[in-house]
């Protein structure tokens, strides 16, 4: 009895200092022209085998009406980087063509005074060392994308011009 309650209280320790220690990073998700579609985000630590690595963290989300929006996470201070993107066809990947170019939306972090995001894994490295830190994502919409864009405004009319 003694012993469990003492692994509770050791347990209860390490979750807090492990939230004492994380930052709140602020994602703010610039030109989102996709409301509706999922958004995948992961997070490498610069001490990994760049993109190749397995993030430190990952997230999902819908994405909303808005063309801007915030979304907080909570990492330790360290460098990192950012890379995303909207899963057009739902299956879980980013696609690419043969070339390896993305034909989904994506995004990737601007590294320490940089102002915009590189598919170079080094250029996209940033460091978070301060509450509310902002790192801006801007999606990027490659001819593709932008086809499918295209098509999706067009159904969305007619589906609007039957509706009248």
């Amino acid at each position: 009895m003694k012993i469990s309650s003492s692994i509770v209280a050791l347990g209860t320790l390490l979750l807090l200092a492990v939230n004492t220690l994380a930052e709140p990073l602020l994602l703010v998700v610039e030109d989102n022209r996709l409301p509706g579609f999922p958004l995948y985000l992961a997070v490498y630590a610069e001490t990994g085998d760049q993109w190749l690595a397995e993030p430190v963290a990952r997230k999902k989300v819908i994405l909303p009406e808005a063309e801007q929006f915030t979304l907080p996470m909570s990492l330790p201070s360290a460098r990192y980087a950012i890379r995303a993107f909207i899963d057009l066809n739902h299956n879980t990947r980013l696609d690419t063509s043969r070339r390896e170019r993305p034909i989904e939306p994506f995004a990737h972090s601007a590294g320490d005074n940089r102002k915009r995001g590189s598919h170079n894994f080094q250029r996209s490295v940033f460091t978070l060392d301060e509450a509310g830190q902002q790192i801006s994502l801007t999606l990027r919409y490659p001819k593709k994308a932008l086809e499918t864009l295209k098509s999706r405004e067009t159904l969305k009319s007619l589906e609007t011009s039957a509706n009248q």
